[in-house]
């Protein structure tokens, strides 16, 4: 009888020689065709066959092809805790701790939600248990269920900052979507069931199944989705370039020299842009076999273009649709950021390196001058030792006064009182001698206090002078300055410091006639000097950005210049900032802002608004934060 193409386990020494009488590709091209099972008798046949079969070539040819066969299962609540007891007492089903801690699933963490490491999975490709490999980064599966409910944000804080980013700019803080991509996708019913967020935190693979045409990963992801298929509303992954190097871009990343950014040549720019567009075809590679799998980009211009991440989801019913086949994978569109203008290059980058360095020191000169304000005397450690100090004042005061008291007291019996005199005359010597000293101490401390503030006010005007001669050398070598100005984004670097004795002492190069063009200018991001002071406002002193911004304006900044992707005018782009910042709030369990700030709030809101009015995104932020609150207010 013949057997088929899939049963070709040698029974026969000469049935083994006639494979063995293939040349290599031939005989590769047998055995990418063999079921898994029939491996182990295969490998027991010869040293060729099963070096073959191990080799890294015909591991990722059978992922490449489509014959490799993927199966993946969870270890039971119970397995599970036999593993975390680690070779401790032998664990048997009525211990406590496992009926406290551990339910079918696994592990009940602290907000009810669960994790599920590498070794919580069993793991086969072609009968090979991948979760015996030791290297995780060779091989790395982990999976979080998270309820989607109060207090969503705080539960993603706690366990990384990629589940923090995604968790409050994807949900509100009950774990309600924002996002129109996944709004779309779901619908009432899906979160009246089980309101869950399936998070695949890391999924790495071995090097042989790092490719776009490999099924292995489009499969295990499949599987993963099918072991969770009734507990998940959602399932979400961030892709990663890491996941998809080869071994010789792993090994080039671990060599990868840190050279800071005054140090950078100009071919190390280049090279750097060069490895960023690898790594972003990388990303997009570990995107694809996402979108083979049935998960699909949360495409949103506000997420995609502000975001550091890229995101994918996937919802339960992506189980009843086939996979996508590669070809249908390359047809999905990515959202990209929209590029930007390279690094300064040349005189340029000399104008961004010098202005960064210059706000840097500002910056510091004036956190030592705030300090300086206070004096000496009123600094907590001496003000607690002037307190001592007084308080041992006051008890040789009162031990004076007792002394006087027993030497009248003896006066008027008629007893002698001389040691007690003496006494009394050295209690006040010492009193007097502290008060003394301590008089000297503070007239000491008020002198340096006030030499530091003189040598600080010095410093400051050395060093307007200095750096005002270093940004002239620069402007001096260009042949047009007000390119200059745009194309180093000076100006918005000392905005986003807050520096606007750096600004002015910049826009002193500037003509007056183009003082509005520097101010109104694009940085690399198409942000002007005045939305940038406007993202950083709500985390500074709002008294002094309100100032800073009042003066930008006055120097001709234009308050209805829009975004031209986002859309955010500097108006939109102050409430998306003080948006966030009202997150953190919430997230930390900081007060709400003092009636002092919340007016300062609106009179920048006030001064920020377009004169022609809020911007479409504009108002769709304060739409957003409306639609937030009335969540906090109501559930699902």
């Amino acid at each position: 009888m013949n057997r088929s193409i899939e049963d070709l386990s040698p029974t026969t020494t000469q049935e083994n020689a006639s494979l063995l009488s293939l040349h290599d590709d031939a005989l590769m091209t047998v055995l990418l065709r063999t079921r898994a099972s029939d491996h182990a008798n295969l490998r027991r046949s010869c040293k060729r066959i099963r070096d073959m079969i191990d080799s890294f070539q015909f591991r990722k040819e059978r992922g490449v092809q489509g014959f490799a066969e993927v199966d993946v299962d969870l270890l039971s609540g119970y397995e599970q805790y036999q593993q975390s007891k680690m070779g401790e007492d032998p664990s048997s089903d009525d211990d406590e701790s496992l009926g406290r801690n551990y339910d079918e699933l696994g592990y009940i963490c602290e907000y009810n939600d669960y994790s599920f490491e590498t070794d919580c999975f069993r793991v086969y490709v072609d009968g090979r248990p991948l979760h015996k490999i030791e290297k995780r980064e060779e091989f790395k599966m982990h999976v979080r269920l998270l309820p989607l409910c109060a207090p969503f944000w705080e539960l993603s804080d706690c366990y990384n900052q990629t589940l923090y980013d995604l968790g409050t700019s994807l949900f509100t803080d009950k774990g309600k979507p924002t996002v129109v991509s996944i709004k779309n996708a779901l619908n009432c019913d899906d979160f009246s069931a089980s309101q869950n967020l399936l998070y695949i935190q890391d999924f790495v693979l071995p090097f042989e199944y790092r490719f776009i045409e490999s099924t292995v990963g489009p499969w295990l992801i499949r599987i993963i989705l099918q072991l969770f298929q009734h507990l998940y509303t959602v399932s979400m992954y961030v892709p990663y370039r890491e996941t998809q190097f080869t071994k010789v871009e792993a090994e080039a990343e671990k060599g990868q020299r840190f050279v800071f950014a005054d140090e950078k040549t100009d071919a190390d720019l280049q090279a750097e842009e060069e490895r960023q567009v690898r790594n972003e075809l990388f990303e997009h590679q570990d995107m694809r076999q996402f979108f083979r799998a049935g998960f699909h980009q949360v495409n949103d211009r506000s997420i995609v273009e502000t975001s550091g991440y890229s995101y994918v989801f996937a919802i339960p019913q992506v189980m009843n649709q086939p996979i996508l086949s590669l070809e249908e994978a390359m047809k999905i569109p990515i959202a990209r950021k929209t590029p930007t203008r390279p690094e300064p290059r040349g005189l340029a980058r000399d104008l961004w390196l010098l202005v960064k360095r210059q706000t840097i020191e500002w910056n510091d000169m004036i956190k030592k001058s705030d300090d300086l304000r206070v004096p000496f005397i009123e600094k907590p450690f001496f003000a607690r030792r002037y307190n001592e100090v007084k308080e041992d004042v006051q008890q040789l005061k009162d031990q004076e006064d007792e002394i006087n008291i027993s030497i009248q007291q003896r006066n008027r019996e008629g007893r002698d009182a001389g040691e007690l005199e003496e006494l009394r005359e050295k209690v006040r010597v010492e009193r007097f001698e502290l008060e003394e000293n301590t008089d000297e101490v503070c007239r000491i401390l008020q002198d340096a206090h006030e030499k530091a503030l003189g040598e600080m006010e010095a410093k400051f005007k050395t060093w307007r002078e200095e750096h005002r001669i270093e940004v002239k050398a620069i402007i001096e070598k260009s042949k047009n300055p007000l390119q200059l100005f745009c194309d180093s984004d000076a100006i918005h670097i000392a905005a986003a410091g807050k520096n606007l004795q750096l600004v002015r002492l910049l826009l002193d190069f500037v003509p007056g006639a183009d003082k509005a063009k520097v101010m109104n200018a694009l940085d690399r991001t198409g942000l002007t000097p005045l939305m940038v002071l406007a993202d950083v406002a709500p985390s500074t002193n709002l008294i002094e950005c309100r100032q800073t911004m009042e003066t930008f304006i006055n120097m001709g900044a234009d308050t209805n210049a829009a975004h031209a992707i986002n859309g955010l005018s500097a108006f939109g782009h102050f409430r998306d900032s003080n948006k966030r910042a009202e997150r953190s709030r919430i997230l930390w369990g900081y007060p709400e802002l003092s009636v002092e700030l919340k007016e300062e709030v609106s009179r920048i809101e006030a001064l920020l608004r377009p004169a022609d009015g809020p911007t479409p995104a504009d108002e769709a932020i304060f739409e957003t934060k409306e639609s937030d609150s009335d969540d906090d207010e109501s559930d699902y």
